[in-house]
């Protein structure tokens, strides 16, 4: 049934209302608050507004569409379940009439028309309200748990973050380059308080105490990192005042440390409660509340981003096997950019679409061939094999993954016994020889029979 325009305004205010009332309550519960932190990490692509209603309607939501966007998903609300409600801005076209008073462009008459046509009345984009927006949870549809992530990926629950010291190094690592990035100097060394760091704006530099733990000096470093990312002397010159106390600042810092650290899974909630109790006065202005989070929300979502991809090239580079060095270290499957695709295409058939024979010994020959992936990219490589005529035309005729033409590499078998051995492998420049595997077979086969 079709709602009156009193009914909605009715259910907006009461939203409104509800947003409000869950201020009050995150302000003065920092258990909430936390709680509230942790669903900005979630949903990161709404208004801060918007994640409070979210957080006050439906605890532990893990993540929000329409009704349709489920559908077209392949997924269906469950019978009984009651949507949430989010606040999307309706935004219109104004100008100011001849009176000095704000007026709709849809509703301007045939003369203000013509003179906003002519730019003599300048027009602007502006919210002029809210229109409510009903969406459900996943957990609120037919979607099993093990598709969640692929629906919403990149939650801090499916990062992989071990806890060992290793981890740790890789990440305090991750976070030093960043700073670096961002031109910021990190150094460590003694302090004249009991502070475990610090950050001076006028200098742009961030100092942490030498005798912090690996655990505590990524907690430390991502605090006074978000301190230099939001309070920077260049920053703090845009802030309004009521933005610049010393309580606004620390506790915008600990909590944009906090979102980082749980997109990680580091256990800093008691941290960060402790460290709020020392700091923040709750009796702050909403705006300012709300303000001093949006900023958390946008530097930490690009923090998220900016050191989880520098921490992934680490473990990753590290966890690489030893089929995947190999392939690098022997060029196979490198374009001609040096970019190496074998990760890509390991398990990917792969179609000798052509060969030469370069090199030959008693026990074995070089050959350049080029393989063809199914997008019909080609990549040239030079296998050493103990292969003969029959066998090459048997086994290289059809498809192999890249895996197995790795395998067929002599110098593959090699660099398994001997890992740090370095081998020179050019990728092959000149292709004007190559023959197909048939040609090549043949050819041989007509060479031999001459002899």
């Amino acid at each position: 049934m079709k709602r009156s325009r009193e009914e909605k305004k009715k259910q907006i205010d009461e939203l409104t209302d509800k947003m409000n009332q869950a201020i009050k309550n995150f302000q003065n519960d920092p258990q909430d608050e936390l709680e509230l932190l942790n669903s900005m990490t979630k949903f990161k692509n709404y208004s801060t507004r918007n994640v409070l209603l979210i957080q006050s309607q439906y605890k532990g939501a893990y993540g929000v569409a329409s009704y349709k966007e489920f559908q077209k998903m392949g997924y269906q609300v469950q019978k009984g379940e009651k949507s949430l409600y989010l606040l999307a801005p309706r935004i219109e076209k104004t100008f100011q009439n001849g009176k000095g008073n704000k007026q709709l462009v849809k509703y301007a008459n045939a003369e203000q028309q013509a003179k906003i046509r002519t730019g003599q009345l300048k027009t602007k984009k502006e919210i002029i309200g809210y229109l409510n927006v009903p969406v459900f949870d996943v957990t609120q549809t037919n979607c099993p748990a093990e598709d969640y992530p692929k629906l919403y990926p990149n939650r801090p629950e499916n990062f992989d973050f071990n806890n060992t010291k290793m981890a740790f190094k890789n990440l305090n690592e991750a976070l030093s380059e960043y700073a670096q990035e961002k031109g910021v100097t990190v150094t460590v060394g003694k302090t004249a308080s009991a502070a475990k760091g610090f950050y001076a704006p006028f200098e742009n530099e961030i100092v942490l105490k030498d005798s912090l733990s690996d655990t505590e000096r990524t907690k430390v470093l991502l605090h006074e990192l978000a301190h230099a990312e939001m309070h920077n002397v260049p920053k703090m010159q845009e802030k309004d005042s009521e933005l610049r106390s010393t309580n606004v600042l620390e506790y915008q810092a600990e909590m944009t440390a906090y979102v980082v650290s749980n997109t990680f899974g580091l256990n800093s909630e008691d941290y960060t409660q402790a460290y709020l109790a020392s700091w923040t006065k709750r009796d702050v202005e909403k705006e300012v509340y709300i303000k001093s989070l949006e900023e958390v929300k946008e530097v930490a979502t690009n923090m998220i981003e900016k050191i989880t991809d520098k921490y992934n090239e680490k473990t990753q580079s590290q966890e690489k096997t030893q089929d995947v060095l190999n392939a690098e270290k022997l060029n196979f499957l490198s374009d001609s950019n040096g970019k190496n695709h074998y990760l890509d295409l390991k398990d990917e058939p792969l179609i000798c679409t052509g060969i030469e024979d370069l090199n030959t010994s008693k026990f074995f020959t070089d050959f350049n061939i080029r393989l063809e992936d199914k997008e019909q990219n080609d990549y040239y490589y030079c296998i050493r094999s103990d292969k003969n005529r029959k066998e090459i035309a048997k086994e290289w005729s059809g498809a192999l993954t890249g895996k197995e033409w790795l395998s067929q590499d002599i110098k593959n078998d090699v660099l398994n016994r001997k890992p740090n051995l370095n081998i020179q492998n050019k990728i092959p420049e000149d292709t004007s020889h190559f023959k197909t595997i048939p040609e090549y077979t043949q050819q041989k086969k007509a060479t031999d029979l001459s002899l």
